[in-house]
């Protein structure tokens, strides 16, 4: 009797473990698996920084062969199931520039792609020159290809409306960092350029013009001639007044910048006479008035020099003797001459010839 009490209390103690234990052990089983299918960290097909870059049309299937490249094999398991249960779709996919983060999870990495929070990226427009360097400067930072920039901006029926020509397009850019999500198309970019125009050319830089008699593209125009002509700030407001004062009084500008500009630069070191006879309407040794565009992407700096130029009596500048880029300033030809032939001895005996 005592034995059978004792296998009776045993079997009561077992089916009761089996009872409580079991569900027990799977419920915990199931928080355990449920915590690693939603919370594993394992999306890391990142760059060096830790950018995940989604390519506009990109699908789910897309999206997860992307992330298949992982070594990671759990969050290629898991990834397509949790996105089964959110109900993610092909559409929910957007495209752009993702920060991934150690502690994100495949759960909340979903949540950021259907969301579209993305980060912007930094561009820098500066010394593009011309539409064409412009056009590689985006599609090396965005995800458009610089032949997509370079078409759209390029195309006449785009920069015609707004008011430019080819020679002139580029006096809608100013130079300066912005933000912008990868994947911003051609056509948004301009947009946005176009708005920084308008909000950078405020009434007080446009009043200001009017005192100088020119318009945006003008004092534009005269601004990069200004950037090309000094790489010293402090002279920038003087040279500035220079050419302001030629231009009313309608002498020639005779700016070497628009020389070498006609030239397409050829290496030049020093201009010549030779080069002053280019036949080119952006020879201002030859033509009046401003050149019909930009020889340059002006700075900020340049731009403002012509809207706030320093006033003087100066009509004559060349360069100084030595390596620092200083000019010498003049009021009269005669002046002006002087100064030319120290700079020009100076050439010699440093044999700068070409």
């Amino acid at each position: 009797m005592i034995f059978q009490t004792t296998t009776n209390s045993t079997d009561f103690v077992m089916k009761r473990f089996l009872w409580i234990g079991i569900p027990v052990f799977l419920l915990l089983l199931g928080i355990l698996t449920a915590y690693l299918f939603f919370s594993h960290k394992g999306i890391s097909a990142c760059d060096e920084e830790n950018y995940f870059y989604i390519p506009t049309k990109t699908d789910k299937k897309a999206l997860f062969n992307k992330i298949k490249e992982d070594q990671d094999s759990w969050s290629q398991w898991s990834l397509p199931y949790i996105a089964q249960l959110m109900r993610f779709e092909d559409r929910q996919v957007k495209p752009g520039r993702y920060y991934w983060e150690e502690s994100l999870s495949n759960l909340d990495f979903l949540r950021m792609i259907r969301s579209g929070r993305q980060q912007p990226l930094r561009l820098v427009i500066f010394r593009a020159n011309d539409i064409a360097k412009l056009a590689g400067l985006a599609g090396s930072k965005l995800e458009p290809d610089s032949l997509e920039f370079l078409d759209h901006l390029s195309e006449p029926s785009i920069y015609r409306p707004l008011g430019f020509n080819k020679d002139n397009f580029l006096t809608l850019f100013i130079p300066n960092t912005y933000e912008f999500y990868w994947n911003t198309s051609p056509k948004a970019f301009l947009e946005r350029m176009r708005k920084e125009h308008d909000e950078f050319w405020t009434d007080q830089r446009r009043k200001a013009l009017d005192e100088q008699q020119l318009n945006v593209k003008e004092a534009y125009i005269l601004a990069s001639i200004v950037e090309k002509e000094t790489r010293l700030k402090s002279e920038r407001k003087t040279i500035a007044g220079v050419y302001l004062n030629r231009l009313r009084r309608g002498m020639l500008l005779q700016a070497d910048p628009t020389v070498v500009f006609a030239m397409k630069g050829e290496g030049i070191r020093r201009v010549l006479n030779k080069h002053l006879k280019v036949d080119s309407p952006y020879n201002t040794y030859l033509y009046p008035g401003l050149p019909p565009g930009p020889v340059a992407m002006p700075s900020l700096a340049s731009i403002d020099a012509v809207v706030f130029p320093e006033k003087h009596n100066y009509l004559y500048f060349c360069a100084k003797p030595g390596y620092d880029g200083g000019h010498a300033f003049a009021s009269s030809l005669s002046g002006h001459n002087a100064n030319a032939r120290v700079y020009r001895s100076w050439l010699n005996k440093e044999g700068i010839y070409e």
